[in-house]
């Protein structure tokens, strides 16, 4: 027991000399004094305060404050001793209430602040801008040329602001967040405006316009010896388009319409074979091998597609696939014309290719007064490669010369159009486009079986120079709407026997004549002129900085037509000798068509057409002569069937009803 009580004096003993050795000021040698605990420091172990100003008050206050100790002047210099002894902190200054109190008191030591963490410069930054309020006129991004100016900031509203000083400051800029809906102009990212459907991005750069059509009809053929020919009334998907269109950058249109229609038989007649017969063996009339009989006949393919680079209104540059500028109404998209169908002198006259692959060259002034057009394609249609190495260039140039005055003729509209191009008869092979009326019967073909043994069958193609010269007049008044066009071609052929068309040719022709039509049309209910100005279709563009006129009312249309082809073909005009079989002589047609019109929108149409196709003087192939070479369906039925309904059959009726969307 009386070892314990040892061991605890000797412990306190211990414990009391090491506190007595904590509250002892270092000595600046580094070495321990010898003083007791509770003694008071004396004058040389006091630290020394650095100068002060002599007019500095003293005492108490500012004398009993220690002095923070020095660090090393240099890295060289090493810091204190881990066991050193750690000054107490230092009282709070009492303020002076002297007279001279406002003179600049001395510097005080402080002390030392204890190590914390470091917050990275970036963070800082980022805490700083938090505290700061957003800039007021912060400059925004500039949009792409030629798509309008910026929509100016509203004015400051000061009740708004006082409502919003409550919440903290928002840490990013307008540009930054903004409105999700709205692009740095204040016009939306997405919507309808101008009869388009459009995406773009919020600096208004890039531009998506989605459309498409489908235009579903019902035909119906009736007439002198109709029901005993291929003719039957069907439903047809006349057009069903896929249509993509943008802009970049302000300057830079595209567009791309991909079709998928229209409905046809493949193998219709059961003819077509495969294989004439087994390999390793002569063919015969048993031997043939024939494709499977009315099956679906679909295709997709590309019927637009073209880049356009706008410098001006004045000038843009073209490329790809594109109608072709010539006539008006070859310039006129399918969802606007007036007819179910593009006129006679268009569509199997003048321009049957519709499109064809090149570079166009275009422009117009302000309102449209002078529109120009300027193209150079390959001259062999639509989706194409260039088969002779040749081209064809084609142009039309329209005016409205009183667009700027007020006279009830200001929309009057003259043009002409002009193409001409060349086929080198050693490459070109194809078949000269057939001719057929508005619901696609086809009155002639290019082709026929010559006198020549027991018949062989021969083409005729295009070869040489191929020229036409068109034009275009337009007088809307009021409601009425007066338009036609007249087109004249002289193109060169040549013929060829069947599967030698590349090698052999038999005769040198020409095919030249005119085709016109004259029609006019009536708006009974809402607004005239709803589809706009025919032959001004171009790139997709839209302007937001104008007013959405949204989407018209409902309009009634009723419209009147007479198209005339009058047209001669010679075999062996140029060089060669006809054939008594040949197809030498006129191509003759005379059409009067009625149609009606109800717009439930720009977009959403029903449509509904009466088309009477006389062709004066026609006869069955065997009998036909130069007087005319276009036959009714009613001449073409086989002998003994109704041989007097074949030989009086000069005419053929068509109805036609459809049902389009287009957007």
């Amino acid at each position: 027991m009386r070892g314990f009580h040892v061991s605890c004096v000797v412990l306190l003993t211990a414990l009391l000399l090491a506190r007595s050795a904590m509250t002892q000021p270092s000595n600046p040698n580094g070495k321990q004094t010898d003083k007791p605990a509770n003694t008071a420091p004396s004058a040389s172990d006091q630290p020394t305060d650095p100068p002060s100003d002599p007019a500095a008050p003293s005492g108490p206050a500012s004398s009993s404050h220690p002095a923070e100790p020095q660090k090393p002047s240099s890295p060289k210099e090493k810091p204190p001793a881990p066991n050193a002894p750690i000054h107490p902190p230092a009282p709070k200054a009492v303020p002076n209430t002297q007279p001279d109190a406002g003179k600049t008191p001395p510097p005080r030591s402080r002390p030392k602040r204890p190590n914390r963490m470091r917050i990275p410069k970036i963070f800082r930054k980022v805490r700083r801008d938090a505290r700061q309020p957003p800039k007021q006129n912060q400059q925004k991004r500039a949009l792409a040329p030629s798509h309008g100016t910026p929509v100016p900031p509203p004015p400051p509203n000061e009740q708004e602001h006082k409502d919003n000083t409550k919440d903290p400051p928002s840490t990013a800029t307008s540009y930054q967040i903004g409105n999700a809906n709205t692009g740095v102009d204040g016009y939306p990212l997405a919507g309808y405006h101008a009869g388009k459907f459009f995406i773009r991005n919020r600096t208004d750069y890039f531009r998506l316009y989605l459309g498409g059509r489908i235009q579903l009809d019902f035909l119906n053929y009736f007439g002198p010896g109709v029901r005993h020919t291929k003719r039957k009334s069907t439903l047809s998907v006349r057009r069903a388009r896929i249509e993509l269109a943008g802009e970049m950058m302000g300057r830079w249109q595209w567009a791309l319409q991909v079709e998928a229609a229209p409905t046809a038989f493949n193998n219709a007649s059961g003819k077509e074979q495969i294989s004439a017969g087994p390999a390793g063996s002569d063919p015969n009339a048993d031997t043939p091998s024939y494709a499977p009989i009315q099956t679906a006949a679909y295709r997709t393919r590309p019927v637009l597609a073209y880049v356009n680079y706008r410098a001006t209104d004045m000038l843009n540059v073209q490329v790809g696939q594109f109608n072709l500028p010539f006539t008006m109404e070859n310039r006129t998209s399918t969802n606007h014309i007036t007819f179910m169908e593009r006129a006679l002198p268009t569509r199997a006259w003048g321009a049957p290719t519709v499109k064809d692959i090149g570079v166009r060259l275009w422009g117009h002034f302000k309102n449209r007064s002078l529109n120009w057009s300027w193209a150079v394609v390959q001259g062999d249609g639509m989706n194409k490669p260039n088969a002779d190495n040749r081209a064809t260039t084609a142009m039309r140039v329209y005016t409205r010369p009183l667009v700027a005055s007020d006279s009830f003729l200001k929309q009057l509209q003259m043009g002409a159009s002009l193409k001409y191009g060349m086929h080198n008869k050693n490459d070109v092979a194809y078949d000269y486009p057939s001719m057929s009326t508005q619901s696609g019967y086809r009155f002639w073909k290019p082709f026929y079986t010559d006198s020549v043994g027991t018949g062989r069958h021969i083409h005729i193609i295009p070869s040489g120079a191929q020229v036409g010269v068109a034009g275009e007049l337009r007088v809307p008044y009021d409601r009425f709407d007066l338009r036609g066009e007249l087109v004249y071609l002289n193109n060169n052929t040549r013929e060829g026997v069947d599967g030698f068309q590349r090698d052999y040719t038999e005769r040198f022709g020409k095919l030249k004549g005119y085709a016109y039509y004259v029609a006019l049309s009536y708006w009974l209910l809402g607004q005239p002129g709803l589809t706009g100005h025919p032959g001004d279709s171009g790139p997709a563009r839209i302007k937001l900085n104008q007013p959405n006129l949204g989407v018209p009312s409902h309009a009634v249309e009723l419209a009147l037509k007479w198209e005339q082809l009058s047209a001669n073909y010679e075999g062996a005009a140029r060089r060669g000798i006809p054939d008594d079989k040949g197809a030498d002589g006129d191509i003759r047609l005379n059409v009067l068509s009625l149609g009606a019109n109800y717009w439930a929108s720009k977009h959403l149409r029903v449509s509904a057409n009466y088309i009477l196709n006389y062709f004066p003087d026609s006869a069955p192939a065997s009998e036909a002569t130069s007087s005319q070479r276009a036959m009714a369906p009613g001449n073409q039925i086989g002998k003994g069937i109704d041989n007097n309904t074949r030989q009086s059959a000069h005419t053929l009726h068509e109805l036609a009803a459809r049902v389009a969307v287009a957007f």
